[in-house]
């Protein structure tokens, strides 16, 4: 099912006139900090107590502005605007069995890709979600204590002494835009991603993708899904070579799944696509008519950035600030 266009949408900008353009933004800025303000410091405690907000719902913007505006100031962290805003910028969730990063950091380390939770059934990367309700799954199951005998045995297996778990849920900030994320669900025809990679690819690796499937179900390349497309790729990685494959793939041995993922994730990043967006295992089981939520799957770390994180105990751990919080990964 094609993402609703506001999932994509930039945020609109109002441009005040060039002579207006210094007081028009004091003024907005003022009137949003007033209006915000005053309607939080009015409405919060209440909402709380008569049950119209969960107290775990609270979130550490909540917290904060509302005790700013005790004193008389503003909300001191803007909240982010929506999944995709103007700066190019999609956030996502993520938990780890342990607190690992900091709050403004690009921590991602492609050596620890498929050392997870997961299986990187949908690539080679570091799997993100777009609904924090998938994400807190994962991070309630890292409380639980069989879950931690089970890693504490497989480390001694290893011979390995591990630090204490603190899980954590992190807020990630994906440096991207749609353009560079294939969508695994939909065709190459109908996707930013998928036409900006069709028009990159080289012309000899597409015709001999499209000779495969001539001689298969007789569909274009730009027909296939993302997902059909990775396939199809993974097929002729295993029998041919493909443009740019490293010198030292499958020299001496026969290539791990995880390498085979990993090689394509390379040369799909060198035509700029950094990762993959997908149906997460819910929304695939759910009928067409329901709103969809997704994943992602992002193979290029230096575009992953830490903004919030959420403890054990629920205290956000960034930018000074504390409160209860019912979402992250």
């Amino acid at each position: 099912m094609p993402l609703r266009s506001q999932d994509w949408a930039n945020l609109p900008e109002v441009t005040p006139r060039p002579e207006n353009k210094i007081l028009s933004a004091v003024l907005n800025a003022l009137g949003q900090s007033v209006y915000q303000g005053a309607r939080d410091f009015v409405t919060l405690p209440g909402d709380v107590y008569q049950g119209k907000k969960r107290i775990e719902d609270v979130t550490p913007e909540d917290t904060m502005g509302w005790a700013l505006n005790v004193v008389g100031g503003g909300s001191a962290i803007p909240k982010p605007s929506g999944s995709l805003g103007s700066s190019g910028v999609i956030k996502g969730f993520h938990a780890s069995p342990r607190d690992w990063a900091d709050v403004g950091t690009r921590p991602f380390d492609e050596k620890y890709i498929g050392t997870g939770e997961g299986s990187t059934s949908r690539g080679w990367g570091f799997y993100l979600a777009k609904n924090p309700a998938v994400a807190d799954r994962y991070y309630e199951q890292f409380l639980r204590d069989e879950y931690q005998r089970k890693i504490a045995a497989r480390a001694a297996s290893r011979g390995e002494s591990l630090p204490p778990m603190s899980p954590t849920r992190y807020e990630v900030a994906i440096h991207a835009t749609p353009e560079n994320i294939l969508n695994f669900d939909q065709p190459l025809y109908g996707q930013p991603a998928g036409q900006k990679l069709i028009s990159r690819m080289e012309q000899d690796f597409l015709e001999s993708l499209q000779e495969r499937l001539d001689y298969g179900p007789g569909m274009e390349v730009d027909e296939l899904t993302g997902n059909q497309l990775f396939q199809l790729i993974t097929k002729h990685i295993n029998e041919d070579v493909i443009p740019g494959q490293s010198p030292d793939y499958a020299v001496n041995h026969v290539p791990t799944n995880l390498e085979t993922k990993r090689e394509i994730a390379r040369y799909l990043d060198r035509h700029d696509i950094v990762g993959s967006i997908y149906e997460d295992k819910v929304s695939r089981g759910a009928a067409d008519t329901q709103e969809k939520t997704h994943n992602y799957a992002i193979h290029r770390p230096n575009i992953l950035e830490i903004i919030r994180k959420y403890g054990i105990t629920g205290l956000f751990m960034g930018a000074g600030a504390a409160g209860a919080y019912n979402e992250g990964t």
